[in-house]
Protein backbone atom coordinates (compact mmCIF):
# COMPACT_ATOMS: atom_id res chain seq x y z
CA UNK A 1 0.00 0.00 0.00
CA UNK A 2 2.88 2.35 0.74
CA UNK A 3 4.35 1.50 -2.68
CA UNK A 4 1.03 2.29 -4.36
CA UNK A 5 0.73 5.57 -2.48
CA UNK A 6 4.19 6.59 -3.71
CA UNK A 7 3.21 5.88 -7.31
CA UNK A 8 -0.01 7.88 -6.88
CA UNK A 9 1.98 10.85 -5.57
CA UNK A 10 4.33 10.67 -8.56
CA UNK A 11 1.35 10.48 -10.93
CA UNK A 12 -0.36 13.49 -9.38
CA UNK A 13 2.80 15.61 -9.54
CA UNK A 14 3.75 14.60 -13.08
CA UNK A 15 2.50 17.02 -15.76
CA UNK A 16 4.07 15.12 -18.68
CA UNK A 17 1.23 13.17 -20.36
CA UNK A 18 3.68 10.81 -22.11
CA UNK A 19 4.93 9.69 -18.70
CA UNK A 20 1.65 9.91 -16.79
CA UNK A 21 -0.27 7.43 -18.91
CA UNK A 22 2.44 4.80 -18.31
CA UNK A 23 2.15 5.31 -14.57
CA UNK A 24 -1.64 5.11 -14.74
CA UNK A 25 -1.42 1.83 -16.67
CA UNK A 26 0.95 0.50 -13.99
CA UNK A 27 -1.37 1.58 -11.18
CA UNK A 28 -4.36 0.08 -12.94
CA UNK A 29 -2.68 -3.34 -13.24
CA UNK A 30 -1.59 -3.24 -9.59
CA UNK A 31 -5.14 -2.46 -8.44
CA UNK A 32 -6.51 -5.14 -10.74
CA UNK A 33 -4.24 -7.79 -9.18
CA UNK A 34 -5.28 -6.61 -5.70
CA UNK A 35 -8.94 -7.01 -6.63
CA UNK A 36 -9.65 -3.28 -6.30
CA UNK A 37 -11.48 -3.11 -9.61
CA UNK A 38 -13.08 0.33 -9.28
CA UNK A 39 -9.66 1.94 -8.78
CA UNK A 40 -8.24 -0.21 -11.57
CA UNK A 41 -11.00 0.92 -13.94
CA UNK A 42 -10.44 4.56 -13.00
CA UNK A 43 -6.74 4.36 -13.84
CA UNK A 44 -7.28 2.42 -17.09
CA UNK A 45 -9.71 5.12 -18.22
CA UNK A 46 -7.31 7.95 -17.32
CA UNK A 47 -4.35 6.19 -19.00
CA UNK A 48 -6.26 5.58 -22.21
CA UNK A 49 -7.67 9.13 -22.29
CA UNK A 50 -4.17 10.55 -21.99
CA UNK A 51 -2.89 8.35 -24.79
CA UNK A 52 -5.88 8.81 -27.08
CA UNK A 53 -5.25 12.56 -27.33
CA UNK A 54 -2.70 11.94 -30.08
CA UNK A 55 -4.34 8.89 -31.66
CA UNK A 56 -7.18 9.64 -34.04
CA UNK A 57 -9.35 6.67 -35.01
CA UNK A 58 -11.49 7.15 -38.11
CA UNK A 59 -14.67 5.03 -37.98
CA UNK A 60 -15.71 5.96 -41.52
CA UNK A 61 -12.32 4.96 -42.93
CA UNK A 62 -12.47 1.58 -41.15
CA UNK A 63 -15.96 0.89 -42.50
CA UNK A 64 -14.91 1.90 -46.02
CA UNK A 65 -11.87 -0.41 -46.00
CA UNK A 66 -13.91 -3.37 -44.77
CA UNK A 67 -16.68 -2.68 -47.31
CA UNK A 68 -14.16 -2.52 -50.15
CA UNK A 69 -12.40 -5.68 -48.96
CA UNK A 70 -15.70 -7.61 -48.85
CA UNK A 71 -16.65 -6.39 -52.32
CA UNK A 72 -13.22 -6.97 -53.88
CA UNK A 73 -12.38 -10.44 -52.63
CA UNK A 74 -15.24 -12.43 -54.13
CA UNK A 75 -15.84 -15.86 -55.67
CA UNK A 76 -15.32 -14.57 -59.20
CA UNK A 77 -11.80 -13.43 -58.36
CA UNK A 78 -10.81 -16.86 -57.01
CA UNK A 79 -12.46 -18.78 -59.84
CA UNK A 80 -10.44 -16.78 -62.36
CA UNK A 81 -7.16 -17.25 -60.49
CA UNK A 82 -7.45 -20.83 -59.29
CA UNK A 83 -3.97 -22.14 -58.55
CA UNK A 84 -3.42 -25.87 -57.97
CA UNK A 85 0.35 -25.65 -57.67
CA UNK A 86 1.76 -26.67 -54.31
CA UNK A 87 4.35 -24.49 -52.59
CA UNK A 88 7.67 -25.60 -51.06
CA UNK A 89 6.68 -23.96 -47.78
CA UNK A 90 3.46 -24.40 -45.80
CA UNK A 91 2.50 -21.31 -43.79
CA UNK A 92 0.05 -21.51 -40.90
CA UNK A 93 -1.56 -18.12 -40.27
CA UNK A 94 -2.81 -17.63 -36.71
CA UNK A 95 -4.96 -14.54 -36.62
CA UNK A 96 -7.88 -12.69 -35.10
CA UNK A 97 -8.35 -9.69 -32.84
CA UNK A 98 -5.48 -8.75 -30.50
CA UNK A 99 -5.73 -10.49 -27.11
CA UNK A 100 -7.69 -13.40 -28.61
CA UNK A 101 -5.20 -16.18 -27.81
CA UNK A 102 -2.90 -16.18 -30.85
CA UNK A 103 0.26 -16.48 -28.73
CA UNK A 104 -0.76 -19.61 -26.85
CA UNK A 105 -2.01 -21.26 -30.06
CA UNK A 106 1.34 -20.62 -31.73
CA UNK A 107 3.19 -22.01 -28.70
CA UNK A 108 1.15 -25.21 -28.87
CA UNK A 109 1.62 -25.71 -32.61
CA UNK A 110 5.31 -24.78 -32.73
CA UNK A 111 6.06 -27.40 -30.08
CA UNK A 112 5.83 -29.88 -32.94
CA UNK A 113 9.36 -30.66 -34.14
CA UNK A 114 8.42 -30.03 -37.79
CA UNK A 115 6.97 -26.55 -37.19
CA UNK A 116 8.94 -23.33 -36.82
CA UNK A 117 7.19 -20.55 -34.88
CA UNK A 118 8.04 -17.30 -36.69
CA UNK A 119 6.03 -15.09 -34.30
CA UNK A 120 4.42 -11.79 -35.26
CA UNK A 121 6.16 -11.11 -38.55
CA UNK A 122 5.18 -8.20 -40.79
CA UNK A 123 6.23 -9.76 -44.10
CA UNK A 124 2.66 -10.19 -45.35
CA UNK A 125 2.01 -6.52 -44.51
CA UNK A 126 5.03 -5.56 -46.61
CA UNK A 127 3.88 -7.74 -49.51
CA UNK A 128 0.44 -6.15 -49.35
CA UNK A 129 2.11 -2.71 -49.52
CA UNK A 130 4.09 -3.79 -52.59
CA UNK A 131 0.89 -4.77 -54.35
CA UNK A 132 -0.82 -1.51 -53.32
CA UNK A 133 2.01 0.46 -54.92
CA UNK A 134 1.85 -1.49 -58.19
CA UNK A 135 -1.55 -0.08 -59.11
CA UNK A 136 -1.86 2.98 -56.89
CA UNK A 137 -2.16 5.29 -59.93
CA UNK A 138 -5.04 3.27 -61.38
CA UNK A 139 -7.09 2.39 -58.32
CA UNK A 140 -6.90 2.31 -54.53
CA UNK A 141 -6.35 -1.03 -52.77
CA UNK A 142 -8.19 -3.31 -52.01
CA UNK A 143 -10.33 -2.55 -55.10
CA UNK A 144 -7.14 -2.78 -57.19
CA UNK A 145 -6.90 -6.51 -56.43
CA UNK A 146 -8.89 -6.96 -59.67
CA UNK A 147 -5.63 -6.30 -61.57
CA UNK A 148 -3.72 -9.18 -59.98
CA UNK A 149 -2.62 -12.07 -62.21
CA UNK A 150 -0.88 -15.42 -61.82
CA UNK A 151 2.55 -13.93 -62.50
CA UNK A 152 2.18 -11.39 -59.71
CA UNK A 153 0.79 -14.08 -57.40
CA UNK A 154 3.82 -16.28 -58.07
CA UNK A 155 6.24 -13.42 -57.50
CA UNK A 156 4.67 -12.28 -54.22
CA UNK A 157 4.25 -15.79 -52.83
CA UNK A 158 7.90 -16.53 -53.65
CA UNK A 159 9.00 -13.43 -51.72
CA UNK A 160 7.08 -14.61 -48.68
CA UNK A 161 8.34 -18.21 -48.80
CA UNK A 162 11.93 -17.06 -49.33
CA UNK A 163 11.66 -14.89 -46.24
CA UNK A 164 10.29 -17.76 -44.15
CA UNK A 165 13.02 -20.11 -45.38
CA UNK A 166 15.66 -17.55 -44.42
CA UNK A 167 14.40 -17.76 -40.82
CA UNK A 168 14.95 -21.50 -40.65
CA UNK A 169 16.23 -23.37 -43.76
CA UNK A 170 15.63 -26.72 -42.04
CA UNK A 171 11.86 -26.28 -41.79
CA UNK A 172 9.09 -26.09 -44.38
CA UNK A 173 6.15 -25.50 -42.01
CA UNK A 174 5.97 -22.09 -40.35
CA UNK A 175 3.52 -20.21 -38.16
CA UNK A 176 2.83 -16.52 -38.72
CA UNK A 177 0.85 -15.18 -35.78
CA UNK A 178 0.29 -11.53 -36.63
CA UNK A 179 -3.33 -11.08 -35.42
CA UNK A 180 -4.06 -8.25 -37.88
CA UNK A 181 -3.54 -10.60 -40.83
CA UNK A 182 -7.28 -11.28 -40.58
CA UNK A 183 -7.75 -8.30 -42.88
CA UNK A 184 -5.37 -9.94 -45.42
CA UNK A 185 -7.02 -13.36 -45.63
CA UNK A 186 -8.24 -12.52 -49.14
CA UNK A 187 -4.69 -11.85 -50.32
CA UNK A 188 -3.28 -14.79 -48.36
CA UNK A 189 -5.67 -17.23 -50.06
CA UNK A 190 -4.63 -15.91 -53.48
CA UNK A 191 -0.94 -16.40 -52.72
CA UNK A 192 -1.35 -19.63 -50.75
CA UNK A 193 -4.64 -21.39 -51.61
CA UNK A 194 -3.79 -24.30 -49.30
CA UNK A 195 -2.42 -22.29 -46.39
CA UNK A 196 -3.79 -23.21 -42.99
CA UNK A 197 -5.64 -20.34 -41.32
CA UNK A 198 -6.50 -20.53 -37.64
CA UNK A 199 -9.00 -17.91 -36.52
CA UNK A 200 -8.69 -17.32 -32.77
CA UNK A 201 -11.94 -16.26 -31.14
CA UNK A 202 -12.60 -15.17 -27.58
CA UNK A 203 -15.75 -13.72 -26.00
CA UNK A 204 -16.23 -10.21 -27.47
CA UNK A 205 -16.35 -8.51 -24.05
CA UNK A 206 -13.20 -10.30 -22.86
CA UNK A 207 -11.44 -9.40 -26.11
CA UNK A 208 -12.44 -5.73 -26.07
CA UNK A 209 -11.72 -5.15 -22.37
CA UNK A 210 -8.37 -6.91 -22.64
CA UNK A 211 -7.45 -4.56 -25.50
CA UNK A 212 -8.49 -1.57 -23.38
CA UNK A 213 -6.35 -2.83 -20.49
CA UNK A 214 -3.26 -3.19 -22.70
CA UNK A 215 -0.86 -0.38 -23.57
CA UNK A 216 -0.66 -1.02 -27.30
CA UNK A 217 1.53 0.82 -29.78
CA UNK A 218 0.12 3.86 -31.56
CA UNK A 219 -0.65 1.96 -34.77
CA UNK A 220 -3.50 0.13 -33.00
CA UNK A 221 -5.18 3.50 -32.70
CA UNK A 222 -8.65 2.18 -31.83
CA UNK A 223 -7.43 0.56 -28.61
CA UNK A 224 -7.62 3.61 -26.32
CA UNK A 225 -11.39 4.14 -26.41
CA UNK A 226 -14.09 1.57 -25.64
CA UNK A 227 -16.48 2.87 -28.30
CA UNK A 228 -13.73 2.74 -30.91
CA UNK A 229 -12.76 -0.78 -29.85
CA UNK A 230 -16.40 -1.83 -30.18
CA UNK A 231 -16.64 -0.22 -33.62
CA UNK A 232 -13.47 -1.92 -34.83
CA UNK A 233 -14.62 -5.28 -33.43
CA UNK A 234 -17.93 -5.08 -35.32
CA UNK A 235 -16.10 -4.37 -38.57
CA UNK A 236 -13.70 -7.26 -37.91
CA UNK A 237 -16.72 -9.47 -37.25
CA UNK A 238 -18.32 -8.43 -40.56
CA UNK A 239 -15.17 -9.25 -42.48
CA UNK A 240 -14.67 -12.63 -40.82
CA UNK A 241 -18.29 -13.54 -41.58
CA UNK A 242 -17.54 -12.78 -45.25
Amino acid sequence: DKYIKNIEEVVNKNKNNDERYLLNFSLAHIYDKKGEYILAEKNFIVANKLKSKKNKYNKNKTKLIIDETINSFNNELYNDLKDDNSKPVTPIFILGMPRSGTSIIEQIISNHDKVYGAGEIIKMTQIEEKYKNMFSKKMRYPSSIKFINKEIIQNLSNQYTEYLTSLNPESNIFTDKLPGNFIRIGLIKLLFPYAKIIHCKRHPIDTCLSIFFTNFSDNINYSFNLKNIGNYYLNYYRLMAH
